[in-house]
């Protein structure tokens, strides 16, 4: 008797699993924003407020997945939910801690810094359920590859704009009335999709056997080509007239990971990586010649100093050092780091558990995207789910090491932990890509059933 390929768990049961995680998930929140509260934060009332809050949007994103993607990753949104709560937790500690006029002023702008990061996380949740719900098939973003890559290339110059653009902590922000926002969060996305439209028509049927490419059967040329376009946007764009060398590491990471997607060669990734090194290491000594960065803030002017960075290297290693390995707990972290340091501040609050924690939370992302990226049966939709991979497992690395100036300030935002409005919405983007890419290689995978 011929056996059978053993089928992947239904439809059902992973959306019931998704429900087990995230009710777990919310509930975990509403546990840390309590003790948030009775560290000096919101009062037990608001705290379980915001966690319902949180917790209805999360029912409405596994809502938008059972109705339109029931085959996905279980995994995904629980995660995501975890991350923006914690977000939410150690939000108030983060911005209590940051010099005001009095203590009651700084409780005061703390418990609104609270409520709007409360409103970005629901409102990138919010754009997950739409993403998912609208979007049916990510095979139709290929069409739009170069549509992407203008748009990513507009939207990553906006900064350079005299009046609209100004720096905070070596992140490049727009100055809109009302909403300050960071538009290299949304560029990132649309270079991905331009990277792996351009690399999987070219390269998509190269296989290491023949050695030859889809379609016009060019040999290494265009990809060596479509290399140096983008560095020369990293290197000589993003890195010495931006500042923002993290960014450029993270979108050049990215391309390199869609390469290797497509080609399915080892040694163009590591030409790739070593070249970048050694062009960075020509470069960043050398940015310095074009003069500071923009403004630290919408509407002043003081410039962003190299003392006022290490002051905030200090007060981040500071905060991750004094953590110890239990923490203080949550709303008892006093330190003055900036509040994009996020991962310092999670280190001084719950400390290297606390830390490691959210580190593993991270990288069970990363490796949900990596499976779907293997997973998946087209070109193009295997190098998208590897460049999202490698948005969400690189773009911590390098937000901690610019925390601690290792590297130069990054401006790199942690997923779903940055505060701030284009981080969440991103995000919910991010992760509605994965959940579509997963339901579609599930659905159609060999050991799929109803």
């Amino acid at each position: 008797m011929r056996s059978t390929p053993p089928s992947a768990p239904s439809p059902t049961r992973r959306r019931a699993v998704e429900l087990v995680l995230l009710a777990a998930a919310v509930g975990a929140v509403a546990v840390a924003m309590v003790q948030a509260g009775s560290g000096g934060g919101p009062s037990l009332g608001p705290s379980l407020g915001y966690s319902a809050v949180l917790g209805a949007v999360g029912v409405l994103g596994h809502l938008a997945i059972r109705r339109t993607a029931p085959c996905a990753d279980p995994l995904l949104l629980p995660c995501a939910v975890l991350l923006s709560g914690a977000a939410v937790a150690v939000a108030y500690p983060l911005h209590a801690s940051q010099p005001g006029p009095s203590v009651d002023a700084a409780h005061a702008a703390a418990e609104s810094a609270v409520r709007t990061q409360l409103l970005w996380a629901a409102a990138g949740l919010l754009v997950f359920a739409a993403v998912v719900y609208a979007l049916r098939d990510p095979r139709l973003l290929r069409r739009h590859a170069r549509t992407a890559a203008i748009g990513a290339v507009v939207l990553l110059l906006l900064p350079l704009v005299p009046g609209l653009g100004f720096t905070v902590n070596g992140g490049q922000w727009i100055a809109i009335p009302g909403v300050p926002t960071q538009p290299v969060e949304f560029a990132k996305i649309l270079l991905v999709i331009a990277f792996a439209g351009y690399l999987a028509a070219e390269h998509g049927g190269r296989t290491p056997a023949t050695g030859g490419a889809a379609g016009s059967g060019t040999g290494p040329t265009r990809l060596v080509a479509a290399a140096v376009v983008v560095g020369v946007l990293c290197i000589g764009v993003m890195g010495p007239l931006m500042h923002d060398f993290g960014t450029s590491t993270l979108v050049f990471g990215a391309f390199l990971a869609v390469a290797y997607t497509a080609i399915r060669r080892v040694r163009w990734p590591v030409i790739g990586a070593a070249a970048y090194i050694a062009a960075c290491a020509v470069v960043i000594p050398l940015s310095a010649a074009f003069g500071p960065g923009p403004a630290c803030g919408a509407g002043t002017a003081a410039p962003c100093t190299e003392g006022a960075e290490a002051g905030s290297a200090t007060f981040a290693s500071a905060s991750d050092a004094g953590g110890g390995i239990v923490g203080g707990g949550l709303g008892a972290g006093r330190a003055a780091i900036p509040a994009d340091a996020v991962l310092a501040g999670v280190g001084e609050e719950l400390g290297l558990i606390g830390l490691l924690a959210v580190l593993a939370t991270l990288v069970l992302l990363a490796q949900r995207a990596i499976r779907a990226a293997t997973a998946a049966e087209e070109p193009f939709v295997r190098a998208l789910a590897a460049g999202l991979a490698c948005l969400i497992g690189l773009s911590p690395v390098l937000a901690a090491l610019g925390a601690v100036h290792l590297i130069p300030a990054t401006g790199a935002t942690v997923p779903f932990l940055a505060m701030g409005s284009a981080a969440a919405l991103s995000g919910g983007i991010v992760l509605a890509l994965l959940v579509r890419i997963t339901h579609d290689s599930t659905a159609s995978g060999p050991g799929a059933r109803p």
